[in-house]
């Protein structure tokens, strides 16, 4: 364990919210420290907003290719290679990163890798590793963000049933796959993977996708998937699902329009993955 060190505000979180607060508080002359335990930038940088635009770029380049002779001009052999793909998707975080942690920095403001642990109002223990750090502070900010939501009635395969921000790691390109949750992340991941060849399958549990936006734009989209080939199922309760042969049987219900005899139809189908992006 080394010595104390003393800090005016302390910042646990390297996400927009605490490097945002840690910026602002060095720059208004607080001697300020920013703790992360993982990559700084957070969810949106590493694992949300900026892979996801990086990737969305990429598929709409490999469309746009397979239509040039449209335009005049000529490619024999235009083919996806996912594996350069998902390197240029890395490069872009890491640039980002890296510019991120400059301006940090440049701000005078102390990074510290770790876990944060409170030892009283005024103390923090960081633990990297087996060394431990103790930082005692004035203000503290605590922005660590939050978590991927799941279904409760999903089984709890990291392999096949994976939240939004593991959909955009994978290995290979699956060609079926039912991505639950027509929200903003759920739309671009159906749009995504269709672009690259999958079938999709786009499940939502309200009566149109994009719930709580402007219903013309939510219907224009829909007309947009249909052409696409992605299946837009709305007012769908996932019911449960099992893994089987490496596979996974989705297993929903659609509520009807009240004038038909059963208010509920059961579907069940099988998928390489299935993606949850319902929200945090």
């Amino acid at each position: 364990m080394t010595a104390m060190r003393h800090f005016d505000v302390v910042v646990i979180g390297g996400g927009p919210g605490g490097y945002t607060a840690a910026i602002r508080s060095a720059q208004a002359g607080l001697q300020t420290a920013l703790i992360e335990r993982r990559e700084l930038g957070g969810t949106c940088l590493n694992r949300g907003c900026i892979p996801t635009k990086a990737l969305l770029h990429s598929a709409r380049v490999y469309e746009l290719a397979q239509q040039l002779e449209a335009f005049g001009v000529l490619v024999d052999g235009v083919h996806l290679d996912y594996e350069r793909m998902a390197q240029w998707r890395d490069n872009v975080v890491y640039g980002l990163r890296r510019g991120l942690e400059h301006v940090i920095k440049s701000n005078g403001i102390e990074i510290i890798r770790g876990d944060a642990h409170f030892a009283n109002a005024h103390t923090i223990r960081v633990i990297a590793d087996d060394e431990e750090t103790t930082i005692g502070f004035n203000h503290a900010v605590i922005a660590t963000g939050s978590h991927p939501r799941n279904l409760p009635n999903l089984p709890t395969d990291t392999t096949r049933i994976l939240v939004a921000e593991q959909a955009l790691f994978l290995n290979a390109i699956p060609k079926r796959t039912a991505v639950i949750g027509a929200g903003a992340v759920g739309v671009e991941l159906a749009w995504w993977l269709s672009a690259l060849g999958t079938q999709v399958t786009l499940l939502e549990w309200m009566p149109q996708i994009l719930p709580g936006m402007d219903a013309t734009l939510a219907r224009a989209l829909q007309r947009h998937f249909r052409r696409r080939g992605v299946e837009v199922i709305t007012n769908a309760r996932v019911s449960g699902a099992k893994i089987s042969n490496g596979n996974v049987i989705l297993q929903w219900t659609v509520e009807q329009e009240k004038t038909t005899a059963e208010s509920e139809q059961q579907y069940s189908e099988m998928f390489d993955i299935v993606i949850v992006a319902i929200g945090r």
